[in-house]
């Protein structure tokens, strides 16, 4: 049996360590993302989040994210309008444009539910009910009461 070359028993050492490196990193990485927790302190970020704000002004933070939401929605019907139908059509522009929205939407949610800080799935799911409701009261309320529309249109 030969022995290997001294650049192949380099080769091998390298490339352990670079597994082992990335194997760690990834379990790290889990770890951190399923767990959430802060490096500085040592604790969960939930409860460090929870503990710094009571309960009650989750909802307000709520409230908050979904006028922000108001707001992209409003930037992307106007950025509909004057770029994406003039280049793609009505039903082009309406399709690219809900794509554009839903995927805003699934951001701003994902970047913005630990800051929001429900406490549990329960109150996770009220918050995005909520949303509904104020979405559809949004689109309807405004268009009957502000400009006139009946509810047939």
């Amino acid at each position: 049996m030969t022995q290997p070359t001294k650049s192949l028993r380099w080769t091998r050492k390298l490339s352990s360590l670079l597994w082992l490196y990335s194997d760690g990193m990834a379990s790290f990485w889990t770890y951190t993302t399923h767990h959430q927790y802060s490096l500085a302190t040592g604790t969960r970020l939930e409860d460090s989040i929870r503990q710094a704000h009571p309960r009650f002004p989750c909802f307000l933070r709520a409230l908050g994210i979904w006028l922000l939401l108001l707001l992209i929605a409003l930037l992307n019907g106007a950025i509909r309008e004057v770029l994406i139908m003039p280049r793609f059509g009505e039903q082009g522009g309406y399709i690219g444009s809900t794509a554009i929205l839903c995927a805003a939407i699934i951001l701003v949610a994902f970047f913005s539910i630990s800051w929001i800080g429900p406490k549990d799935r329960l109150e996770a799911l009220v918050v995005g009910t909520v949303w509904v409701a104020l979405t559809v009261a949004f689109e309807f309320l405004p268009g009957h009461y502000v400009f006139g529309n009946s509810w047939e249109d």
